[in-house]
C-alpha cells in the first residue's frame, strides 16, 4: 500500500472514530464490527508462504493499524494443489505458482495510535449510529440534574418528537428545587426548536427567566451556542449556520445589545453573583466574534471581578486561620474568573496587559494548608484559564515583545516592596531556549535583585526564589506576637536573610530580620521613605533603653517605632496596624549612648490620628511628661500606685503640672493658687487634710475632696472587693494589673448631718461593706452610730424590684462575709436581699449568677 495513501486512510478512519465515545457498549461495538470471512492480513500470508526447510526465520511484516485484507476467504479461493507433484513435469517457469492478485481486496482498521482507540480485532468507524453521535456530543449534566438531561438534546434533522412540547409540563416533579415554575418551563423549552435557540437565549436573559449562576443552566446555553447545527451553502459557495441565521440576518445583534448592557449592569454590583458574571462574559465575547461592540461588556465584568479580588486583599489582612484561607480562596476564584471574562475572543494589547496582571496575582496568592476541596476548585478554574490563554497565546507574545512594560506592571502588584526603588521600568529579556519562543523573562534592577516571569503561568521569582510565606521561627518569635498576632505576610527573601514583605499594608512596608542570636529585627518604610525600627519597650538594654525610664503603662501598653534619621520614638498601639500616636519622644540625636536623652509629649485626642510628621511640627504645644517624686506622690500612695501615676508639664505654664492616673480616668491639675483641681468633678480641690477621723477608722483608701468655697467634702474611692486580713484591718482589693480598668465612687458628706451618703445603690451597698468592715464597739463620731448599725441602716435602704447586677451581689456578699458569726442582724438583711433579687429574676427574662451559699438558705 503506497506510504501516502496509508496516512491518508489512517487520518479518515481516526476522525470518523472520533466521533465515538471514549468508552464503547457491547451494543454498539456489534454493531462497529464488520462480518467478513476473512480476517487474515495479505502480508501474513505471503510471509507464511516463505516457511522452507532452507529458510528457518522468513521474513515477517507489519501493515500498523490499517491492514490490507480480502472480501473472499483465502481458504475458498486459494488451490488445493499448484503444479505438478514432480519435477520432472515442470516444463514452463509459471508451474508451481500461484498469484492470488485475483483476490478483492479491502481495508481494515482496527484502532488508531492511542490506547482508548482499540476496541477490539477490527472495526468499522463509518457503521456508527446516529444515536451514538448525538449521545456523544450533547453535554452532561451532573448527577443530581440527570432528570434533566433530555432537555439538552437538540432538535436534530429527521428526527421529530411530537411529545416533547408536553414533557415540560408533565415532568414537573423531576423540576430541582432551585428552580421556579417559570425556570423549570423556560428550561426545558429553551431547544426545542433550532432556529429559535438565539431567540430564546434574548427572552431568558431579558426576562431573567433563567438562574445563570448554577452549571445546568450553563451546560444548557452553552450547547445551543456552540452546536454547529445545520450548515447552509449559499449559490457562491459560502457556508453559514442555519441554525445561527439570526446572527447574519436582521437585527438580532442590535437588540441583543441592550439586553446584555442591562444584565451587565446587574452582575457588576454582585459579586456573590461571580460565577455567573463570568459566564455573562463568555456569552459577550461569543457575540464579539460578529460585532466588536461586545467586546466591552466582558471587559467591564472583568474589571469588577478584579476590583473585587482586590477588596478581599485588604481583609486578608485582618482576617487568621480558616477565615484566611477561604478568603484567599475566594480572591484567587476571582482572579481567574477575570482572566476567563478576558481571554476567550478576540484579545487587545490591553488585554493582553490585564490577563498577565491577573495570572501573576492569582499564581502569587498564598494557599498554603488549604483544603483538598479549596485546591481543586482553584486548579479546575486554572486549568480552564491555560487553556483559553492557550488559544491566544500568539497575540499575548507579540504583545510582551511589542511592550516589555507590561511585565513591569505585572509584577508591580505584588513586589511592591521591591519596586518602589524602580524608577525607570526594568528592562526585560526573554530567556533563550532551543526553540526560541520561551515565555520566560528576566530582568535585573538597580539594587542588584533579579527577576523572572513566566507570563503564561504567571509564575515570578526573585533572585531565583518564588515568593513566600514567613519562616515559624519569626512568627513564634514574641516579639513578632506581640505587635503582628497571627498576620503572616507573603514576603520575598533578599540577601539571603532579610524578608521583605509583598505588598504594602495601610501604606506601609516590612521588613524582617532574624539574627543567629534570636533577635528580631523589624521595620516599618513608610511612603516617603522613612524608615521605623520596632524596638522592644518591655525590655531595660540594647536600643530598648531610651524607653527604660518611661512610666510602665507607656512600655507595656504601646509599640515603640523609632526613626534614628528623625531622632524620634512613636508611642502606638500595640497592633502594626494601630495608626494613632498616643506619644512620641524626641531624642538627642547628638547622644546615643546608653543615657541617651529624651523629651516625651503627649499627643491630645484630637491629634492622635495626624501624620508624626506635623506632630513633630507642633510638639512646642503639647505637653511634656516629666519625672517627679515628692510629698505629694507619698499621699497618693495610698490611693493609686505611683508607677502607675503620669505627671504632665503644661507646654505654655511650665509651673502648671498634670497628675494623671490613667487606670482609674481621674487626674488633678495644679493650679495658681496652689490647689490640685480635679477635672472629673467640677469645682473640688484636693483637701488639705487626707484622712477623716470621725468615721471608717483605719481605712484610708481614698481621696478627700473639698470645694474652696462652700467647703463641701467628698471621697473618692475605688470600686473593689472589701476585705479584712488577719490583723483586722480593712482594705479595698482590686486589681494590679498595669493595663486594668477601674471605677471608682464619690461619696459626699451630708452638709447638715455631716454623714456619708452614696447616690447610687451600687455605692451604697459598698459603704455598707466600710462600715461594717471598720465596725467596734465605740460609736463613731460622724454618725453617732456603731458601724454594724450604719451598715444596718444603708442596706434597708438597698430594696429593689429588679435583680441586682454583679457589682451589687459581689458588694452584699461582701458585707454578709465581714458579718458572719458577729452582725446576725445584718447577716439576715443580706441573705433578704439576695433572695429577693432572685425571686424577680425571671421577670427581666434573664438568669443572675448568686452565689452557691444562696441557694442552700436553710428555709428557717
Amino acid at each position: 500500500m503506497p506510504q501516502v495513501f496509508r496516512v491518508l486512510s489512517e487520518i479518515t478512519l481516526t476522525c470518523q472514530q472520533l466521533l465515538l465515545p471514549t468508552e464503547v457498549s457491547s451494543v454498539t461495538l456489534n454493531l462497529l464490527t464488520s462480518v467478513t470471512e476473512c480476517k487474515a492480513d495479505a502480508h501474513h500470508y505471503y510471509n507464511a508462504q516463505q516457511r522452507t526447510i532452507y529458510l528457518k526465520s522468513p521474513q515477517q511484516g507489519t501493515c500498523g493499524y490499517l491492514h490490507l485484507r480480502s472480501v473472499e476467504s483465502m481458504t475458498q479461493i486459494q488451490p488445493k494443489q499448484i503444479g505438478a507433484k514432480s519435477v520432472d513435469h515442470c516444463n514452463d517457469r509459471n508451474n508451481g505458482v500461484w498469484y492470488p492478485d485475483n483476490l478483492t481486496p479491502r481495508m481494515a482498521w482496527t484502532g488508531g495510535r492511542h490506547t482508548w482507540h482499540h476496541l477490539g480485532d477490527e472495526i468499522n468507524p463509518f457503521l456508527v449510529p446516529e444515536e451514538v453521535v448525538i449521545s456523544t456530543f450533547t453535554e452532561k449534566l451532573c448527577k443530581d440534574d440527570t432528570a434533566l438531561q433530555w432537555a439538552l438534546r437538540g432538535p436534530w434533522e429527521n428526527h421529530s418528537d411530537l411529545a416533547r412540547g408536553n414533557l415540560a409540563y408533565a415532568s414537573q416533579h423531576n423540576k430541582p428545587s432551585w428552580m421556579s415554575k417559570d425556570n423549570y418551563l423556560a428550561f426545558c423549552g429553551f431547544r426545542d426548536f433550532p432556529h429559535r435557540q438565539l431567540r430564546n437565549l434574548a427572552a431568558c436573559f431579558s426576562d431573567g427567566l433563567l438562574p445563570l449562576e448554577y452549571n445546568t443552566v450553563q451546560c444548557l446555553i452553552h450547547q445551543s451556542l456552540f452546536q454547529l447545527g445545520s450548515l447552509l451553502v449559499d449559490a457562491e459557495g459560502n457556508i453559514t449556520m442555519g441554525w445561527k441565521r439570526d446572527i447574519f440576518m436582521g437585527t438580532f445583534l442590535d437588540s441583543m445589545l441592550p439586553i446584555l448592557d442591562h444584565v451587565t449592569s446587574d452582575f457588576k454590583e454582585s459579586p456573590q453573583n461571580s460565577n455567573a458574571a463570568t459566564f455573562v462574559a463568555e456569552i459577550c465575547n461569543f457575540f464579539s466574534e460578529f460585532d466588536e461592540s461586545f467586546k466591552s461588556f466582558s471587559r467591564s465584568l472583568a474589571s469588577s471581578l478584579l476590583t473585587w479580588a482586590k477588596a478581599i486583599h485588604k481583609d486578608t489582612m485582618h482576617a487568621f486561620g480558616h477565615d484566611l484561607l477561604s478568603l484567599r480562596c475566594r480572591q484567587c476564584v476571582l482572579l481567574y474568573q477575570s482572566i476567563q471574562c478576558l481571554s476567550t475572543g478576540e484579545m487587545s494589547t490591553h488585554d493582553c496587559k490585564h490577563v498577565i496582571e491577573m495570572l501573576v496575582m492569582a499564581q502569587n496568592v498564598c494557599l498554603e494548608n488549604a483544603s483538598k476541596e479549596t485546591l481543586d476548585i482553584v486548579e479546575r478554574l486554572q486549568f480552564h484559564c491555560w487553556r483559553n490563554i492557550a488559544q491566544c497565546l500568539s497575540a499575548m507574545q507579540q504583545a510582551v515583545l511589542e511592550d516589555t512594560g507590561i511585565l513591569t506592571y505585572a509584577i508591580q502588584g505584588i513586589l511592591q516592596g521591591l519596586m518602589d526603588n524602580v524608577q525607570d521600568g526594568l528592562q526585560w529579556t526573554r530567556i533563550p531556549t532551543d526553540d526560541g519562543e520561551s515565555t520566560c523573562f528576566q530582568a535585573r534592577a538597580d539594587d542588584g535583585n533579579v527577576f523572572a516571569l513566566n507570563f503564561l503561568t504567571g509564575i515570578v521569582l526573585v533572585n531565583g526564589l518564588p515568593p513566600r510565606s514567613l519562616p515559624v521561627e519569626v512568627l513564634e518569635h514574641p516579639l513578632y506576637e506581640r505587635v503582628f498576632g497571627r498576620t503572616n505576610f507573603e514576603v520575598v527573601v533578599t540577601n539571603g536573610e532579610l524578608f521583605k514583605v509583598l505588598r504594602r499594608v495601610n501604606g506601609m512596608l516590612y521588613e524582617f530580620f532574624l539574627s543567629a542570636e534570636g533577635d528580631l529585627y523589624v521595620a516599618e518604610i513608610d511612603m516617603d521613605g522613612h524608615r521605623f525600627e520596632l524596638l522592644d519597650g518591655r525590655l531595660e538594654h540594647g536600643d530598648a533603653t531610651v524607653t527604660k525610664n518611661l512610666p510602665i503603662r507607656l512600655r507595656m501598653m504601646h509599640s515603640h517605632w523609632i526613626c534614628r534619621s528623625q531622632g524620634i520614638v512613636l508611642l502606638r498601639g500595640i497592633p502594626f496596624d494601630s495608626t494613632e500616636i498616643f506619644f512620641f519622644l524626641e531624642l538627642d540625636k547628638d547622644n546615643w549612648g546608653s543615657d541617651v536623652r529624651a523629651r516625651c509629649k503627649c499627643v491630645p485626642i484630637h491629634l492622635q490620628s495626624e501624620d508624626w510628621k506635623d506632630l513633630l511640627h507642633r510638639s512646642s504645644e503639647m505637653n511634656c511628661l516629666v519625672l517627679h517624686s515628692s510629698a505629694l506622690t507619698e499621699i497618693l500612695h495610698k490611693f493609686e500606685e505611683p508607677r502607675y501615676i503620669h505627671f504632665t508639664q503644661d507646654a505654655v505654664d511650665h509651673r502648671e503640672v498634670t497628675i494623671d492616673m490613667p487606670r482609674l480616668s481621674l487626674s488633678f491639675v495644679s493650679n495658681s493658687a496652689g490647689f490640685l483641681r480635679c477635672q472629673e468633678l467640677a469645682d473640688l480641690h484636693l483637701a488639705s487634710n487626707q484622712q477623716l477621723d470621725s468615721t471608717l477608722y483605719g481605712f484610708s483608701q481614698y481621696l478627700v475632696l473639698e470645694h474652696p468655697k462652700t467647703r463641701e467634702t467628698s471621697l473618692v474611692l475605688i470600686d473593689g472587693r472589701v476585705r479584712r486580713n488577719k490583723l483586722y484591718m480593712t482594705s479595698m482589693c482590686f486589681s494590679n494589673q498595669f493595663d486594668a480598668n477601674l471605677s471608682w465612687t464619690r461619696l459626699n458628706v451630708h452638709r447638715r448631718f455631716h454623714r456619708l451618703q452614696a447616690d447610687t445603690l451600687c455605692s451604697r451597698l459598698r459603704l455598707a461593706s466600710l462600715h461594717l468592715g471598720t465596725a467596734c464597739k465605740i460609736p463613731e463620731k460622724m454618725t453617732n452610730m456603731t458601724g454594724d448599725e450604719s451598715a444596718l441602716l444603708l442596706l434597708r435602704q438597698c430594696w429593689s424590684s429588679r435583680p441586682f447586677s454583679k457589682e451589687e451581689s459581689d458588694a452584699i456578699e461582701d458585707t454578709w462575709d465581714l458579718c458572719k458569726g458577729v452582725f446576725p442582724s445584718v447577716s439576715l438583711v443580706c441573705i433578704d436581699l439576695l433572695q429577693n433579687s432572685e425571686q424577680v429574676s425571671f421577670l427581666y427574662k434573664r438568669s443572675h449568677n448568686i452565689s452557691s451559699e444562696v441557694e442552700d438558705i436553710p428555709g428557717d
